[in-house]
């Protein structure tokens, strides 16, 4: 976590003196959700942007999250806004086969007051991008018509959009509340982004589908007639769901196969920079990935259950592409080798007697210490501890280093941190109070709880 808190701090200060588009991997998922929301101690939830992917790949094919397709959504049209990102993703993720952005681009829907559109087609369009049909939207990824009345929820809105039409005219486009099913906000435009990452355009359908005959034709003459004939009915009714656009999380293993060319999400946004931050777990985790993946797949393909060469990530090479790489390590490889070395906070205890203790040592320790403190209550507690032990402290604006010692700022910060060769020490409500701060929208991203008014609101299928 050291390695991700140094990584962090370069970076968003990379990222404010130069805006350009920055890519960081992580080593594992895990790695990469604290990377991003340290990195909203520092920069705008606007400016960074997580893109997530399964980790087990069996749990996946056999019940994807909808939470990560989800932020993955949301991560892609983001990057397409045309401003600066700096993109927060793991080896699973950047090794994920995608749509090109063009594709991507295509399949979003703008609306706009005043806009003609058929009601009809409109929804056939929600349905070829993978939105399903309800009654009633409850979560995201849905779209619910009445009359001339259609609720889409994209990922991109953190309310569901009402889309009222007057014939095929759009009269209004409002944000409301699922619970209250009040209106929020007026919209004079709304971007609906798709509901899936899966689609194919019908030259990639056709081309897929004659790819598939002969894939299963060839693994007929290789395994025999019987397995041909039970690979030949589980893989073609996998083909219908392709024709008929019902993109199944499942069906992302025959995706690779099914494209032209690879595309990363390095390519939805083009970056400057792409920063592996540990170099060594990356090859690692890419390998065990693999190895995983080929794994599974052989045991599927042995049961007729997909047809042989089916790849669920792509090379690194084709990946990464082009853009420039830097890798960093835990230790030095060269006397050359840039070393930017940033420590956890060593906790002494997390009760009120040890607050003054910790912040003396740190006081020892280093030249300036800051105490990042959002709520008002926790600066008053720690200012009335600092009068009565004697400890002179400034209020400081942001993280800015205090002319004296010690500075206290009303900034929410997710954990502290230490720089030695700066000796500088950041403490937060985490090392003082045991209160962790959590910034993070990736758990905004897909909602599907609501709040029912009444017993008789349950349907069959509610938990």
């Amino acid at each position: 976590m050291e390695e991700t808190l140094g990584s962090g701090l370069l970076i968003s200060s990379l990222f404010k003196d130069k805006k350009e588009n920055y890519a960081l991997v992580a080593s594992n998922q895990y790695s990469a959700q604290r990377l991003y929301e340290f990195l909203l101690n520092f920069l705008d939830d606007d400016e960074v942007v997580f893109f997530p992917s399964d980790e087990l790949l069996r749990a996946e094919t056999l019940a994807s999250s909808r939470e990560l397709l989800s932020q993955r959504l949301y991560a892609m049209g983001k990057l397409l806004d045309g401003k600066k990102h700096i993109l927060v993703t793991h080896p699973s993720a950047l090794l994920r086969f995608l749509p090109k952005k063009e594709r991507f681009k295509e399949e979003c829907i703008n609306l706009k007051v005043g806009q003609e559109i058929d009601l009809k087609q409109l929804k056939g369009k929600l349905v070829d991008i993978g939105y399903s049909a309800s009654n009633k939207v409850e979560h995201s990824l849905q779209f619910a018509s009445r009359g001339d009345i259609l609720d889409i929820y994209s990922v991109n809105f953190v309310s569901p959009v009402r889309v009222e039409f007057f014939g095929d005219e759009i009269e209004s486009i409002r944000l409301f509340d699922i619970a209250t099913q009040q209106s929020k906000e007026n919209l004079d435009e709304a971007l609906i982004l798709p509901a899936t990452d899966l689609f194919l355009s019908d030259d990639e359908t056709t081309s897929f589908a004659i790819k598939l005959k002969e894939r299963v034709e060839q693994d007929t003459v290789r395994f025999g007639r019987a397995h041909g004939e039970n690979e030949r009915e589980n893989v073609m009714g996998d083909l219908e769901s392709f024709l008929e656009k019902n993109y199944k999380p499942s069906l992302y293993k025959y995706y690779g196969f099914a494209l032209g060319d690879a595309y990363s999400i390095l390519t939805y946004f083009d970056p400057a920079s792409v920063f592996i931050l540990n170099d060594d777990q990356f090859k690692e985790s890419t390998t065990n990935l693999n190895f995983e993946a080929s794994g599974y797949y052989a045991e599927l393909q042995a049961e007729g259950i997909i047809c042989s060469g089916l790849e669920q990530y792509m090379n690194i090479s084709d990946a990464l592409g082009s853009y420039p790489v830097v890798r960093s390590r835990p230790f030095s490889s060269s006397p050359d080798t840039f070393i930017f070395n940033v420590h956890k906070i060593s906790l002494i205890g997390r009760n009120m007697a040890s607050i003054v203790p910790t912040i003396q040592s740190y006081l020892k320790q280093n030249d300036h210490v800051v105490l990042a403190l959002s709520e008002p209550q926790q600066r008053k507690t720690i200012c009335s501890f600092l009068n009565d032990a004697g400890i002179l402290y400034e209020e400081v604006k942001n993280l800015a280093i205090p002319k004296e010692k010690l500075g206290i700022c009303s900034v929410s910060l997710s954990e502290g941190f230490e720089i030695p060769s700066l000796k500088i020490a950041f403490l937060s409500a985490n090392e003082l109070f045991g209160h962790r701060v959590v910034s993070s929208r990736f758990t905004t991203r897909f909602k599907e709880a609501s709040v029912l008014k009444s017993y008789e609101d349950l349907k069959p299928g509610d938990y």
